[in-house]
């Protein structure tokens, strides 16, 4: 057997095209790359298992992702105080009367959305060029990001509708308009975990990014339960010691405890940001070429999987 050639399930497949995915080419189609075969439970958890070391190699190597995310934060958190401000304080803007609330929360709450959105495409550039083998700066990813700006706020606004329309679905703890608005929330988070990277990389409208994303990652949703199950038990693992220096700390003094476990928390939720971005580029990359971990032969990679 030639170095690109190869079986699966008994049939000889052609060997995948490479396609670079960078901000001046369309990301890898099914016209590029013959979709991943089946992985199988325990080729599934392997995959995902595989993700989360090198999502942390991506950020370990490009820490400047975490200002991100913290920029984020801060830009999200001074807005929303200063237009709690402007309706007269959070009093007048969340109120007993649930759509009233959602009449005057919808426009920030689509701000922030947004913002958020456009940052999230910022790491998700960046780590895909790290992916790649390449250099990037934030600047690069900034410039990426740019291009396409208007999909991107456009995606926030949409998801902060939908946020928005799910909390007006809410009522007692039990009910059932709360347990199908956090079935809708769920399987909306799940069928958008890859929007970002769809909107940055293929031409396609917003909610056609949207359907995409459902597709990708339905095909890959093992892995990317595992890898996101990981990678959230990684963090925690990662910062419970300083939890518990914040507790034990409060103990001799409130203030300082109570201030070191905010920087915690600040640190958790940028450092969670940036961690889901990188998890993100690196799913996506994943779902669309079949590679895991930089640095591998594609055909090698290849070998291991067969037609779905």
């Amino acid at each position: 057997m030639s170095d690109y050639g190869y079986f699966a399930g008994g049939e000889s497949l052609p060997p995948p095209q490479p396609v670079a995915l960078t901000d001046s080419v369309v990301a890898p189609s099914a016209a590029h790359y013959p979709t991943i075969g089946r992985l199988g439970f325990t080729g599934s958890l392997r995959s995902g298992f595989q993700l989360i070391p090198t999502c942390w190699s991506v950020l370990a190597a490009e820490p400047a992702l975490l200002l991100v995310p913290l920029v984020v934060l801060v830009i999200t958190v001074a807005m929303t105080a200063g237009y709690a401000g402007l309706e007269g304080g959070l009093g007048n803007l969340v109120t007993d009367n649930k759509y009233s609330t959602a009449v005057r929360v919808f426009p920030i709450a689509a701000l922030c959305s947004a913002v958020s959105s456009v940052g999230q495409a910022v790491i998700v550039s960046a780590a895909t060029e790290r992916l790649q083998g390449r250099r990037p700066t934030l600047s690069s990813a900034w410039v990426t990001t740019l291009g396409q700006l208007p999909r991107l706020v456009y995606f926030g606004i949409v998801l902060a509708g939908e946020r928005t329309l799910t909390s007006l679905l809410r009522g007692k703890r039990w009910s059932i308009g709360t347990l199908a608005a956090n079935t809708i929330d769920r399987a909306w988070d799940f069928a958008t975990y890859l929007v970002i990277p769809v909107i940055l990389f293929e031409n396609l409208t917003v909610f056609g990014a949207v359907k995409r994303s459902g597709q990708l990652v339905a095909s890959r949703w093992g892995t990317q339960l595992t890898a996101r199950s990981v990678m959230s038990a990684s963090l925690f693992l990662v910062s419970l010691p300083l939890l518990v220096l914040a507790v034990v700390l409060a103990a001799y003094s409130m203030t300082a405890g109570i201030g070191l476990l905010i920087v915690v928390v600040v640190l958790i939720v940028v450092a969670s940001s940036a961690l889901n971005g990188v998890l993100s580029a690196a799913m996506y990359r994943f779902a669309v070429t079949g590679l895991v971990v930089p640095g591998f032969r594609e055909a090698d990679m290849w070998a291991a999987f067969g037609r779905r």
